[in-house]
């Protein structure tokens, strides 16, 4: 299941008002972290298909949500459970890496 794109007028919805984790995926077209970072959430979003949600934000047209979280390097992945940020990621770089972080926050959100 690949992520899907929101604007911030989806944001409250789709991360705030969530059951599950969330993991929004700050990043930008012309940043070429950002698009290595890309198939690493989509093997996630397969591994953790129903357990939680991965949507992605690009900081050009959500500038508000970008300095509402102090977005300062992209990617940048916010983690949300219970409409709060409960980890940050900057600089994802292997599934390896992203799996060990989802591995400890999701049995205290059970």
């Amino acid at each position: 299941m690949e992520p899907r794109s929101i604007i911030d007028a989806e944001f409250e919805q789709q991360v705030l008002n969530a059951e599950e984790l969330v993991i929004v995926n700050f990043w930008a077209s012309w940043s070429r972290p950002s698009r290595v970072v890309f198939p690493i959430l989509e093997v996630i979003s397969d591994r953790y298909n129903g357990e939680l949600t991965i949507v992605m934000l690009n900081v050009d047209k959500n500038k508000q949500l970008v300095k509402e979280f102090v977005i300062e390097r992209i990617p940048t992945l916010l983690f949300f459970a219970g409409g709060k940020v409960v980890d940050k990621a900057e600089g994802i770089s292997s599934v390896k890496y992203l799996e060990a972080q989802i591995q400890r926050l999701l049995p205290v959100l059970v």
